[in-house]
């Protein structure tokens, strides 16, 4: 790769990402005045960067300077020539995060992943005022269908051409894609930096129009509960391991003995998984 594509080219979804599975005790964003914030994305190439930017002035109230926004473009385009797998979601949203408590170190955040299947998660995070980073595959099509009336009103558009980093957001009940750029108005004078996704949310998803996994960002209140969520989930992770690992053997192994010896220790396994689900309830946000 000796050029940077436009556009985000994947999710490189990490082990290390810890997939939030409840919102139940997410907290409510105030948005009494229903700001939310726009940044212009200065290329084609930095999307996947300036969707992260918007979520995290929505979630914090806070309106980046382009100091800000220069310095962690710079930074990240240093970053791309010694990583290659820089150019993807996950990278862009966990280097706005960790520069932004840099600088804001009483202030943190941090950032989970959230898996684009479940319909009613993400109905629950964005009901609370969160913007959602995600990414899409779209074209033409795509394009024109959003901008005439400021609903998606396609579920397929063909091949794709370019892949694009936005963010999901809740307004008058329904699911919408806030884009990154300044409001814009189409010749009927609707703003089509935001349009509606409600209809056909399901469909989209299931066609693979927008992408698998998609990102929260969080205020961090409580360092010690971040750090136990993170160790019972890397503790949750290896336990699964073992597990298949286990049954893998069982398959392979002639021993009537050691198959018995095997499914004990899986159930015994499978018994420690709840008890670690429990725990990262304990630590729920």
């Amino acid at each position: 790769m000796d050029e940077i594509k436009d556009g985000v080219i994947g999710l490189w979804e990490k082990d290390t990402d810890f997939l939030i599975e409840w919102a139940d005790d997410l907290p409510t964003l105030d948005m009494q005045n229903e700001k939310r914030y726009y940044y212009n994305q200065g290329s084609s190439k930095d999307c996947t960067l300036y969707s992260a930017f918007g979520a995290l002035s929505d979630l914090m109230d806070y309106e980046l300077t382009k100091e800000d926004i220069e310095e962690i473009v710079a930074k990240s385009y240093e970053m791309w020539r010694t990583h290659w797998q820089w150019w993807y979601t996950a990278s862009w949203v966990d280097c706005v995060c960790k520069r932004w408590n840099a600088k804001h170190p009483d202030n943190p955040v941090a950032y989970y992943r959230v898996n684009l299947r479940d319909d009613d998660l993400i109905d629950k995070i964005i009901s609370k005022n969160y913007a959602l980073c995600v990414s899409y595959s779209g074209n033409y099509n795509y394009n024109y269908d959003y901008v005439v009336d400021d609903v998606l009103n396609g579920d397929t558009f063909g091949k794709s051409t370019y892949g694009h980093a936005v963010s999901i957001i809740k307004r008058d009940g329904k699911k919408c894609i806030k884009d990154n750029y300044y409001p814009r108005k189409n010749s009927k004078g609707v703003d089509t930096n935001i349009y509606e996704v409600e209809p056909l949310f399901s469909t989209l998803r299931a066609h693979g129009v927008y992408h698998s996994s998609w990102y929260l960002i969080v205020k961090v209140n409580n360092e010690e509960r971040l750090a136990e969520l993170k160790r019972l989930n890397t503790f949750k992770q290896d336990v699964e391991a073992a597990i298949e690992l286990n049954s893998k053997m069982w398959h392979e192994t002639n021993s009537q003995e050691f198959r018995n010896d095997l499914h004990n220790t899986n159930e015994k396994l499978r018994a420690k998984l709840k008890d670690i689900a429990t725990e990262m309830n304990k630590f729920s946000l």
